[in-house]
């Protein structure tokens, strides 16, 4: 799935409803030069991903769409 979006460096992914945190992982070990924007209403799930993804370039809010 993620071979259609084309990443390439300098890009900044939205991941609406990230749970876990689960897509953004995989975005940015795959493509590590791209920054991903985690948005959740959950904060339990939310606490998770922002430990999980502590040393990568996501960057998690707790939000609604």
């Amino acid at each position: 799935m993620l071979s259609y979006l084309d990443l390439q460096p300098g890009l900044a992914v939205l991941d609406c409803g990230m749970g876990m945190g689960f897509y953004s992982l995989v975005m940015s070990e795959l493509y590590p030069e791209i920054i991903v924007y985690g948005i959740d209403s959950e904060e339990k799930v939310l606490r998770y991903a922002q430990q999980q993804l502590a040393d990568r370039r996501v960057v998690v809010t707790r939000g609604d769409i």
